[in-house]
Formats: C-alpha cells, sequence, structure tokens
C-alpha cells in the first residue's frame, strides 16, 4: 500500500524534473486505487504555449490505444467528449474530485461513444477527475482510470484521499511549468537560477542559503525585506522571522514527505515601499542532483509588486477575454504603478481604475495585486 508520505517525495521529485513524472502517478495511481492515471496541463493560447501531458506506467502496454484515441481527437468526427469532461471538470473548485457519472450518463449510448469504445478495449470505463487549477485561462487535471472490475462503482478512496494530494500536483505542475523554460534552454534548473529575472531562492529547512540568484541578492543586499543572518534567510522585520522560518521549515517536511504544506506566503515588510516584498515559499526536491545526493528544502520566490514588468499585454487579453480599458489598467499595474499613478496617466478617477482592475482580478480569478502579478509570473516567467 502506498502512503501519502511516498505520493509526496516522487511528487516533488517530478516538479523540476521531466522524468520523474511517471513514479509520481504510479504511486498516486495506487494510492488512489485507480488502474492507470495521467496528469495534464494546458494553457489555452498558443502566445503562452506550456502542454504537461504525462502517465503512469500501467498505460504503456497501451500506446497503440491512446494512439487512437488522440488520433480521434486530432480527427475531431464529430466527437467533443474530452471537451465536455474538461469543461465540467475546470468549472468545479480546485482540487475537487468529479466523477464521469457526474457529467454523463452511464448508459448504452455512452459506452457506443468512440472514445469509450477505445477506453473498453483496454479495459477501462469509469474515470474520476481531479481539477489542479483555479486560473480560468489553464487546464490542469489528473485523470484517473478504473478497469471493469469498477464498471459499477469507483472505489470511495479517490473522494477521501484525492483532494489530500491535489494540492501537491498542483504545486509541482506550478513548478514545472515556471521553470520549463530552463530546462528547455539549459537543461538544467537549480544551477542556471541567474537566468530568471526574478529573485529567487534554494534554502535548507532551517533557512540556510544554499543558492541565492542575482535578483535575491540586491534584495538580501539592500536589507529591505529580507536580511542574511549568520548565512540563513531572514525577514529585516523581527516579527515576520518566526513566521517566515516556519514556513520554510513545514515546505521542507512537505519535501520529505513529513508535512502536508503544499504551498505558502509570506508578505514582507519594507522601508522603502508601502507595498510589501512577497515571498511564495514551496517545497524543493533536488531529484537531478544539481545540488546534491537527496537535498531537501524550499524554494522561495520573491515577488515585488512595484517592480516594472514587461509583459505582452495581448496574452492576457486572449486569455481572460480583458477589454482594451482592462488591459490599459493591467498594463499599468504590472509596470509597478498604484490605482493613483494609473488614474493620474489615463486620465480618469480613481473608482474606474479601482472598477477597471476589479474587472481584471475577476476574470483572472485572483484576490488582489499581489496573486495577480503571480499569475502572470506562472503564465510568462521572465527569462533571459
Amino acid at each position: 500500500m502506498t502512503t501519502i508520505g511516498e505520493c509526496l517525495l516522487s511528487i516533488y521529485d517530478a516538479a523540476l524534473s521531466d522524468r520523474n513524472w511517471v513514479r509520481a502517478l504510479d504511486n498516486c495511481q495506487r494510492f488512489l486505487n485507480a488502474d492507470a492515471a495521467l496528469i495534464y496541463g494546458a494553457c489555452q493560447t498558443e502566445r503562452a504555449h506550456f502542454s504537461l501531458d504525462k502517465a503512469s506506467a500501467s498505460l504503456r502496454q497501451f500506446g497503440h490505444l491512446i494512439d487512437q484515441y488522440n488520433q480521434l481527437i486530432l480527427e475531431g468526427r464529430d466527437s467533443q467528449f474530452d471537451l465536455e469532461g474538461r469543461k465540467y471538470v475546470h468549472h468545479t473548485s480546485a482540487y475537487s474530485v468529479s466523477l464521469y457519472s457526474d457529467i454523463w450518463a452511464i448508459n448504452d449510448v455512452y459506452k457506443t461513444r468512440p472514445e469509450i469504445m477505445i477506453g473498453m478495449q483496454g479495459g477501462f470505463l469509469r474515470r474520476g477527475f481531479i481539477n489542479l487549477s483555479n486560473d480560468p485561462g489553464y487546464w490542469g487535471g489528473l485523470v484517473l482510470l478504473y478497469g471493469r472490475h469498477c464498471d459499477l462503482e469507483i472505489p470511495p478512496t479517490v473522494s477521501t484521499y484525492g483532494p489530500q494530494i491535489a494540492p501537491h500536483l498542483a504545486k509541482a505542475a506550478e513548478v514545472f511549468r515556471i521553470t520549463e523554460g530552463l530546462r528547455r534552454r539549459y537543461n538544467a534548473v537549480l544551477s542556471v537560477l541567474d537566468q530568471m529575472l526574478v529573485g529567487i531562492l534554494v534554502v535548507t529547512d532551517r533557512g540556510d542559503i544554499v543558492i541565492a540568484n542575482s535578483v535575491a541578492n540586491a534584495f538580501l543586499d539592500a536589507q529591505d525585506g529580507l536580511i542574511r543572518s549568520q548565512g540563513k534567510l531572514a525577514a529585516t522585520n523581527t516579527d515576520l522571522r518566526a513566521e517566515l522560518g516556519h514556513k520554510i521549515y513545514s515546505a521542507s517536511a512537505t519535501a520529505n514527505g513529513n508535512s502536508d504544506q503544499a504551498s505558502a506566503t509570506v508578505e514582507l515588510r519594507r522601508r522603502s515601499a508601502t507595498t510589501p516584498l512577497v515571498a511564495y515559499i514551496s517545497p524543493l526536491r533536488d531529484a537531478e542532483m544539481e545540488l546534491e545526493k537527496d537535498f531537501t528544502g524550499a524554494l522561495v520566490t520573491l515577488v515585488d509588486p512595484s517592480q516594472p514588468r514587461d509583459i505582452d499585454i495581448d496574452v492576457l487579453a486572449e486569455l481572460y477575454c480583458l477589454t482594451k480599458a482592462e488591459c490599459r489598467v493591467a498594463d499599468l499595474v504590472l509596470k509597478g504603478l498604484s490605482n493613483t499613478s494609473i488614474a493620474e496617466h489615463l486620465g480618469v478617477g480613481p473608482e474606474t481604475v479601482k472598477s477597471q482592475f476589479s474587472s481584471v482580478l475577476a476574470k483572472t480569478n485572483c484576490r488582489n495585486r499581489v496573486a495577480f502579478i503571480w499569475r502572470v509570473f506562472q503564465i510568462l516567467p521572465p527569462i533571459k
């Protein structure tokens, strides 16, 4: 019986490594009593292209059926099965479980659908889905396949334990997406973090700084929000030091399979700006041994809301159906301007800016300005 700890270890091994997804999905499949598992991720525009499409080892013997299925989807043949399912799943809340019986009636008509007939050749009839994304412009999910012994009912394990591992799969897929450009251009991640135009640090469970890229070093040298304290990462504000240390320790424990904190944020107060420097903390495992064998710790990504970002705003417009007015406001937010400065720049009232940016937040499903900037960072990671 695979444990939740074994699942977490393999999931975070996959976050930085293309080849480790099979083992992660094998463990998730066993943990959820499924017969096969697939993970997918896709941005809804080619201008911000990203694709994650991995399967567990149990599907290797069915490569010919997967080819048939993909060819069917490619050709269309009046089939909307895959699209229907994904649309349904991604209108549910993140990390929630859906069963095929929630979407379709499992009857004779269902069994004659071409897609289902292909699956039945491999012995699969029923499926479970877990939504791994709350981003309206990105589809990400886990698909669990069940053999004919589950024709009548899917084991309740997926509904009970699926939401337990879902945030970790989502975080691993998020880190994988952000670092895809580094793997593609440099065939590495941790050893080439200086190629990222955003502050990133690798720290141990005790906060010892192992790597700080040039942008992160600039923050540390300025001692404005963050400092080095005897080689450790610490908040300049003493009230926040314990919180930062605890969240780093918890994320590192997750990477070891001993905690369930998928991610955390700390807003670091600064003397130089009214907006905080935000630290996003993720569990980290060095599966490719770029640092050292079996290294675990935390990946700390720094987001400065006041730092200008040069973004192709048309990509956001296409992804989230932003109006021209919303694009103008979003572009100026990403350039670091406050609402008051945006109003002066555009020659409109502050309430107009507030209303337009509220609409941007609603369309992107973001709580606030910092969450919006983080979402844009995921879509278009700034890499040299």
